[in-house]
C-alpha cells in the first residue's frame, strides 16, 4: 500500500522559497537541499532578505477587509450582517477552516521559514566571507533584519492564535520528516523566543541606513527603532487589566517605557497635518505621506508587476478598492461603523488653530472647516483628523475622488467611507491605477502610536493618578498636530501649548484611560498596525462588553434632508445620508443598531483569538485542538 506524505502547513514556506526553477527541481530533492548550495556570499543573503520582505507584503497578513470587523471600527458594506467575505467574522460564525484563519498562519510561517534560511546562511557559509569592517557591518545589518522578522512573525502568531500557544520554528527542517512536525509551545516560551530575536535585532540594526555619500537610503528597511517599538509593545500587551483598568505598579509598564524611550530618542518626529491635500502632510495614509519622519515601520507597496513563485502578481494591495465608493471603480467591502463616524464627528477642533479656519481672498475669517451650515440641524464643523481619516457627507471642504460625497448617491457607502489607504487624492477612479490595485504603504508603527502607548504606561492603564500630567503631554502632542482641542488645563505647568484651546478639564487616570481607549487610539490609529484595535480591546479585557455596549446604541440617518453647496454654486439636497446618534425622531422603525449578532455570538474562549487552523492541526500529529480532543472522546 502506497503511503501518502502530507506536510504540515508551516513547512510550506520552506518549499515555496526553494521553488521557482524547474531545472533545479529536477536535479535535487528540495527536502535534501543543504545551505551551502544557496548561501555563498552576502549577495545571496540580500536575496534571501528580499524574500522575507515579500512575505510581509502578502495582503493576507494584514487583512483590512476583515480585521476592522473583528473590533469596532468597520462593518460589512451596506451594513449587511452576512456580507461576504467579511460577514462571518463580523458575526463571529467563522471556524478553524475559514479563509483568514488559514491564510494568516500560512503567511506568518512562510516568513518565519524564509528568515530562518537567511539566519542559517549567515551563521554558516556566509560567515566565512566576512573579512573586513564593511562586510561585517553588512553582515550585522542582514542578520539584524532576519532576526527581527523571525521574532516579529512569531510575535504576530502569538497575538493571533490559540491564546499565544503556537509553534516555535527556530531552524529550517531537514532530514527525517519528524523534523517537520513541531508541537505547540507555551505562551511563555513563545514570548521569550520572539523577545530574544527582537533584542538581537535591536543590537544589530542601524537607526538609519546610510549610503556612502552620507545620505539615507532604503527607507523601507527595518531599523532598530522598529525593534525597540515592538519590544515595548510586547511588554505593554502583557500588563494585567481587569474590565479595562490596569494594575498599579505592574512592572511591564516600566519595561515597556524603557524601549519606548529608545524609540523617542531615535530622531522620529510628529508631522503637522495640513488641510490641503496638495500640501506636504495634507493626507494621511496615502502615497503622499509615506515613510515620513514619523514613520517607524511600514509595509512598502507599489503598483508594479513582479514575477515570483511561479505567478505574476502586483506589488500593490487591494485595500483602496475595498474602501472607496462604487462610483470610483471600487468593489466596496467594508465601511466605517456608525460609532466610528460619530466618534470622529464629536471630537472637538481647536477653533484658534488657523488650519481649522476658512478665509476669504483678503485673509478675513469666513467660517470653520466643514461646510457652510446650510443644514441647520447638522454639524458644520469637521475636524482635521476626521477629514483625513474618513469621508462623510458634511465634509464639503475636502473632496473625495474629485467631488463632494454629498454630491452623489452611493448605495454602497451612503453614510461614509474610509479615506485611509484609498487613492482619493490622486484619482477619480481606482481602476485607473492598475486595475484597482494600490501602491499605498500600510502603516504598521508610527510615533503617535508610541506616544499613546507611553501615555498609557504613565498612568498604569488608568490606576496611577500621579502620571496624568505627563501622560497629557504625549496625548496633546498627537492632538495638537491634528488641530484638535487639547485635553486638561491650559495653566498646567507641563502644558506645551498653553495658548492653544484646551477643554480645561481635570482628569483622573481612569478618565484619561477611557479617553485613550475610546477616542485617541481608535481615531488616531484607525485601520493601522497589525489588527491593533481588536488586540487593544482584548488585552484591556473589554472586547465582549464593548460589543454588547455598541449593540445597544441607537442611530438613525437623515435622507435626503442634508442641504449642501453644489460645485456650480447652487444648493442641492444630498443623496448621501448623514449619521446621527439616538432614536429616529419621527419613525422608530428607522432606528438602527450595529454589532447585535456579534455581541450575542462572541464567545471570549473561542473568538478572542483565532484557533489553530485545520490544515495544520489536521496533518500535524503533534498539534491537536480542543475540538479534536473532544471528538476523540
Amino acid at each position: 500500500m502506497k503511503k501518502i506524505l502530507i506536510i504540515p502547513l508551516i513547512t510550506m514556506g520552506f518549499l515555496l522559497t526553494l521553488g521557482g526553477c524547474e531545472e533545479f527541481l529536477t536535479e535535487t530533492n528540495p527536502n535534501e537541499i543543504t545551505a551551502d548550495l544557496f548561501w555563498r556570499d552576502l549577495n545571496d543573503a540580500e536575496t534571501g532578505i528580499i524574500a522575507v520582505y515579500n512575505s510581509l507584503r502578502n495582503p493576507d497578513l494584514v487583512n483590512l477587509r476583515i480585521d476592522p470587523c473583528r473590533a469596532d471600527i468597520g462593518v460589512p458594506v451596506e451594513r449587511k450582517q452576512n456580507a461576504a467575505p467579511t460577514g462571518i467574522y463580523y458575526q463571529r460564525t467563522y471556524n478553524s477552516s475559514d479563509g483568514d484563519v488559514l491564510d494568516k498562519w500560512r503567511v506568518l510561517y512562510t516568513g518565519i521559514f524564509r528568515a530562518n534560511q537567511v539566519i542559517e546562511g549567515l551563521e554558516g557559509v556566509v560567515a566565512d566571507t566576512v573579512d573586513n569592517v564593511e562586510n561585517l557591518e553588512r553582515w550585522n545589518g542582514l542578520m539584524g533584519q532576519a532576526r527581527f522578522f523571525r521574532g516579529l512573525f512569531h510575535y504576530w502568531a502569538y497575538l493571533t492564535y490559540n491564546e499565544g500557544s503556537v509553534i516555535i520554528v527556530d531552524k529550517t527542517p531537514e532530514g527525517e520528516i519528524d523534523e517537520y512536525y513541531r508541537a505547540l509551545s507555551s505562551p511563555d516560551s513563545v514570548r521569550a523566543f520572539f523577545r530574544e530575536d527582537l533584542r538581537a535585532a535591536l543590537s544589530l540594526l542601524p537607526q538609519t541606513w546610510i549610503g556612502d555619500d552620507g545620505s539615507e537610503f532604503d527607507l523601507g528597511k527595518v531599523t532598530r527603532g522598529a525593534a525597540a517599538a515592538y519590544l515595548g509593545q510586547s511588554f505593554l500587551y502583557e500588563a494585567s487589566y481587569s474590565n479595562g483598568v490596569g494594575q498599579a505598579g505592574d512592572i511591564n509598564y516600566d519595561s515597556a517605557m524603557h524601549y519606548f524611550d529608545i524609540v523617542m530618542n531615535s530622531g522620529y518626529s510628529l508631522v503637522e497635518y495640513q488641510p490641503d491635500e496638495n500640501l506636504p502632510n495634507g493626507t494621511l495614509c496615502t502615497t503622499q505621506d509615506e515613510l515620513n519622519e514619523e514613520s517607524i515601520f511600514e509595509i512598502v507597496y507599489d503598483n508594479s508587476y513582479k514575477e515570483a513563485e511561479g505567478s505574476v502578481y502586483l506589488n500593490g494591495a487591494t485595500w483602496a478598492g475595498y474602501f472607496s465608493v462604487g462610483a470610483q471603480g471600487a468593489f466596496t467591502t467594508i465601511v466605517p461603523s456608525y460609532w466610528t463616524i460619530m466618534a470622529y464627528k464629536e471630537d472637538p477642533m481647536d477653533l484658534t488653530d488657523e488650519r481649522n479656519q476658512i478665509l476669504d481672498d483678503a485673509g478675513s475669517f469666513v467660517r470653520y472647516r466643514g461646510n457652510e451650515g446650510l443644514s441647520a440641524s447638522h454639524i458644520n464643523r469637521v475636524n482635521l483628523r476626521l477629514s483625513m481619516s474618513v469621508a462623510i457627507t458634511e465634509d464639503e471642504d475636502k473632496l473625495f475622488y474629485g467631488s463632494k460625497l454629498a454630491e452623489r448617491r452611493s448605495a454602497q457607502a451612503p453614510y461614509g467611507a474610509f479615506r485611509k489607504f484609498a487613492n482619493w487624492d490622486i484619482t477619480t477612479d481606482e481602476k485607473e491605477l492598475n486595475g484597482g490595485r494600490s501602491g499605498i504603504n500600510h502603516r504598521l508603527m508610527r510615533l503617535s502610536d508610541v506616544y499613546l502607548m507611553y501615555a498609557e504606561c504613565l498612568i498604569n492603564g488608568g490606576s496611577n493618578d500621579g502620571g496624568v500630567d505627563e501622560a497629557l503631554v504625549f496625548i496633546n502632542r498627537v492632538r495638537r498636530r491634528a488641530a484638535l482641542e487639547l485635553l486638561g488645563e491650559s495653566t498646567n505647568p507641563l502644558a506645551e501649548f498653553p495658548t492653544a484651546q484646551h477643554n480645561e478639564t481635570t482628569y483622573t487616570a481612569l478618565q484619561l484611560m477611557e479617553h485613550i481607549q475610546f477616542v485617541e487610539r481608535p481615531l488616531e490609529l484607525c485601520l493601522e498596525g497589525y489588527n491593533s484595535r481588536q488586540i487593544d480591546l482584548r488585552r484591556w479585557g473589554i472586547l465582549k462588553s464593548r460589543l454588547e455596549d455598541l449593540a445597544q446604541r441607537p442611530y438613525y440617518v437623515n435622507s435626503p434632508s442634508y442641504t449642501y453647496r453644489k460645485s456650480d454654486g447652487t444648493t442641492g439636497t444630498s443623496g448621501s445620508w448623514v449619521v446621527n446618534t439616538g432614536e429616529h425622531p419621527t419613525n422608530p422603525n428607522s432606528t438602527r443598531n450595529e454589532w447585535v449578532v456579534a455581541a450575542n455570538n462572541h464567545n471570549e474562549a473561542i473568538h478572542n483569538y483565532y484557533p489553530i487552523p485545520t490544515n495544520e492541526s489536521g496533518v500535524n500529529p503533534n498539534v491537536q485542538t480542543d475540538e479534536e480532543e473532544s471528538e476523540e472522546q
